[in-house]
């Protein structure tokens, strides 16, 4: 099976305040998608980009880190532009 056609799951922190005084907590956001391909146009199109740096795409094998992440995102644009 293509890395593309794999289910993924897209990974990025959040910092979110406990409270006034209180420290700022760090939370991992998980969002399943039913391919990488999915996952990365998600990523790279909807994802704020303040969250972006420190997303990771996770598959049964493979760990995407932000970088690989943008490079598939601008193959896929530049495939989908050629074929569309």
């Amino acid at each position: 099976m293509r890395l593309l056609d794999q289910p993924a799951v897209l990974v990025w922190p959040e910092l979110k305040s406990i409270g006034r005084h209180l420290p700022i907590e760090v939370i991992q956001q998980h969002k399943r998608f039913e391919t990488v391909a999915a996952a990365v146009d998600f990523a790279t199109s909807i994802l704020p980009e303040t969250f972006r740096p420190n997303a990771m795409i996770e598959t049964k094998d493979v760990t995407l880190r932000w970088a690989d992440i943008e490079a598939m995102g601008e193959a896929t644009g530049r495939l989908a532009s050629t074929h569309g």
